[in-house]
């Protein structure tokens, strides 16, 4: 419904007393202004004319926005009615454009907490939350926008955000199926099918030396974060003696995880480490016997990683 527009144009009747466009662009006073004397109401009228054509255009403007441009000399109101209208424009023009808001975290590690503008009273399917985010997340996170109930952050596939998946912005939409915050700019990569790999090395029939220890190793770089596991497996003859058995994991030169078992016979030791993406990462099988064995052993390293 429009409102109601007090600003008319003056002049604007047939045979209005005015100047013509080129008599007024060729008049002096134009420029300089009118003189003390009498001024001809022609070029008085046409003055007038075209100062109120600016503000009956501003006044229709606001009125057919459904706001009012009242003659009541209220400036505020008339700047108020006209920023409304403006905005209306501009959902009409890019649709939407209500639907992208702004926040600045102000909460701890792994719990933001934000007031967004524009602001909010529910999160909405398919808004845009663009959250200025103060620490990066060590784990599964919380978002809690405007006072609202905290929701998790989770990625595309629903699943917890992980550690470092957001660092200093996080964008977030809200997805009801989930209940939940998904992040949209995740630093880390979703691995996609087939990315998870295995590998394995033995060594057969060597006799093993009192006091050295015998390894077999591979080395590769992770493309995705995930979890590595790392077994390794001796075959021994229990006259052999204790003949201890480590399976290692070094991830960017840091020795994560390295169990050892010590028995007379066969054994096996797991070692298991969460590992970042891009990460340089070495698995280890190592044998080190406590006596000078009589028979020879079989060694193995089978190691398996798996992106998620």
């Amino acid at each position: 419904m429009a409102g109601t527009n007090q600003l008319v144009p003056f002049g604007v009747g047939a045979g209005a007393n005015v100047l013509t466009p080129g008599g007024w662009n060729a008049l002096g006073a134009r420029q300089s202004g009118f003189a003390a004397g009498i001024a001809s109401s022609q070029q008085l009228n046409t003055a007038w004319r075209q100062g109120s054509l600016g503000s009956a255009l501003l006044g229709s403007f606001i009125a057919d926005h459904g706001y009012d441009a009242l003659d009541d000399g209220d400036i505020d109101a008339l700047v108020a009615n006209f920023e409304a209208a403006l905005v209306d424009v501009a959902n009409e023009a890019v649709p939407g454009v209500q639907r992208v808001h702004f926040g600045q975290d102000t909460g701890p590690t792994n719990a933001i907490v934000a007031t967004v503008s524009p602001a909010i009273t529910a999160y909405e399917p398919g808004a845009i939350y663009n959250i200025r985010v103060l620490n990066a997340n060590t784990g599964p996170a919380t978002a809690r926008l405007n006072n609202l109930a905290a929701k998790p952050v989770v990625r595309s596939n629903g699943l917890p955000a992980r550690a470092g998946d957001y660092s200093r912005v996080a964008v977030l939409t809200y997805d009801a199926t989930f209940d939940s915050l998904v992040l949209v700019n995740l630093a880390q990569e979703i691995a996609p099918p087939g990315s998870a790999f295995t590998g394995r090395q033995s060594r057969f029939g060597y006799m093993p030396v009192n006091g050295q220890t015998s390894s077999l190793e591979a080395t590769f770089t992770t493309s995705y974060a995930g979890v590595v596991m790392c077994i390794a497996t001796l075959n021994s003859s229990p006259q052999n003696g204790n003949i201890s058995t480590k399976a290692e994991i070094v991830v960017d030169g840091q020795l994560v995880d390295a169990p050892a078992d010590s028995i007379a016979g066969a054994t096996t030791s797991i070692a298991v480490a969460t590992v970042p993406r891009s990460a340089n990462v070495t698995v280890r099988s190592s044998s080190r016997a406590d006596q000078s064995p009589i028979f020879t052993v079989s060694q193995y390293l089978t190691y398996i990683f798996a992106p998620g």
